[in-house]
């Protein structure tokens, strides 16, 4: 890869070296494993692509899951962008990714691998928080109990088939809209909340009789994420599902959304519906 660097010799220039420099770096397996830089930045050399091989295998192994193809790649561009790309070209029913901690200021200027991915991809999205690797080291079994919010909207309703598709044969789908009404909120208003809870039950998708599910509909009141945060927590749900409005740049690191803050604050799995296709 060629890269044309202008500079000025300012400190803005120094940082736009930096950048540059990072994105022309050797690949970070070769320099884990002491091995030589592969000449081609899309491709690895076969020892370290071995040792990959070697390294995955063991994963799988401890996972005690199966697995039928393992794909190593080299590219340079943004993670999420191959894993997206990867994703689709594979035609994968759904995008597993776990999830970090980082600080404000990484969040702003590298982003999140997780978060990227949900901005990016086109297919299903499970996040897999840390707290659930640290406190949970065992593979956790199918999810007995989940909960699927929605705003009744085409992008929020992406999410509820999501629940019934993951949730096991016999299991429980709580199915949660949130009246986020800010400081203000008037709980008086039974004839409203009904009418919502009708609408809810009327998403329940056909799946769920044959699986035998049970659907609890909830109308909660409040801040969305810290509702739904909660909530999970309450009826100790083993993921939740939610849509995502797509947001991406700057207006997700400042505004965020609900998908996002999610993601960063749950203790289960989350699993991202992407946006409708036309």
């Amino acid at each position: 890869m060629t890269l044309v660097l202008a500079t000025d010799f300012s400190a803005e220039a120094q940082r736009a070296g930096a950048i540059a420099a990072g994105m022309a770096a050797p690949d970070e397996t070769s320099i884990r494993l002491g091995l030589p830089f592969s000449p081609d930045s899309t491709s690895l050399l076969p020892e370290a692509e071995a040792t990959l091989r070697n390294e995955l295998a063991a994963q799988i192994q401890r996972a005690s899951v199966p697995v039928t193809n393992v794909i190593v790649r080299a590219g340079t561009a943004a993670p999420e962008t191959h894993l997206s790309v990867l994703a689709e070209n594979e035609r994968a029913d759904l995008l597993i990714v776990g999830t970090r901690k980082h600080s404000w200021i990484d969040k702003i200027w590298a982003g999140s691998v997780s978060q990227g991915v949900v901005r990016a991809a086109s297919t299903n999205i499970t996040c897999v928080p840390r707290s659930l690797v640290e406190d949970k080291p065992a593979v956790p079994g199918p999810a007995r109990v989940i909960v699927v919010a929605t705003d009744l909207s085409p992008l929020g309703d992406a999410a509820v088939p999501l629940a019934y598709r993951f949730v096991a044969d016999g299991g429980e789908v709580h199915l949660v809209h949130v009246v986020d009404a800010g400081p203000f909120v008037h709980r008086n208003t039974r004839t409203r909340d009904a009418e919502l809870v009708t609408r809810l039950r009327e998403r329940i998708p056909p799946e769920a009789q044959p699986k035998n599910v049970r659907t609890e509909s909830r109308v909660l009141f409040g801040r969305t994420a810290d509702e739904l945060v909660k909530y999970v927590e309450r009826v100790r749900a083993d993921a939740i599902c939610v849509g995502t409005h797509g947001r991406s740049g700057l207006g997700a690191v400042l505004l965020g959304s609900v998908s996002h803050e999610i993601i960063a604050r749950s203790r289960c799995p989350v699993i991202v519906a992407p946006e409708p296709q036309e």
